[in-house]
């Protein structure tokens, strides 16, 4: 298991306790903090932790034309659950997958080719990821944090 410190400190990513009793598992969580669904060209979509640092860029940056799509079940995958999430969206022109791992270490490999089953006409898939590596942890913590701003950045910049 890795350090997930992200989820401690951030408030946001502590449920309520009656969700916890009257929810259930949800494969995919679709971006509830999308004011305008029209406005949105650029979906990113992520797994876990990374999600909170990717939704802090977006309000410092405030993106309404990005919005952020959780797959929170990698398999079997929730391909359906996907195309919904992304049909909320009817402007949609670029899909990423954006994660913390490597390259190689990561969902990436795996998931892309579902995902581009799941994309709508006209969109392209991107990934933002570390480059591959034979081991994904970096010696230096001040490099992994300028690497974390990187893959922020990357996600929301140009294609």
């Amino acid at each position: 298991m890795s350090p997930k410190t992200e989820l401690h400190g951030n408030g946001r990513s502590h449920s309520p306790l009656q969700d916890l009793i009257d929810g259930r598992f949800m494969p995919v969580l679709a971006d509830a903090s999308a004011v305008d669904p029209q406005t949105v060209t650029r979906v990113v979509l992520c797994s876990g932790k990374f999600f909170y640092e990717l939704h802090a860029q977006r309000e410092r940056e405030a993106r309404a034309d990005v919005a952020l799509v959780r797959v929170e079940q990698l398999y079997p995958f929730p391909q359906e659950a996907l195309v919904a999430a992304l049909a909320a969206f009817p402007n949609l022109k670029e899909i990423v997958w954006a994660q913390e791992e490597d390259t190689n270490q990561g969902a990436w490999r795996f998931v892309r080719d579902p995902l581009v089953a799941c994309l709508p006409e006209g969109s392209r898939l991107a990934s933002v990821c570390r480059s591959a590596t034979p081991s994904g942890a970096h010696a230096s913590v001040r490099a992994h944090q300028a690497e974390q701003r990187r893959l922020v950045a990357a996600a929301f910049g140009a294609l």
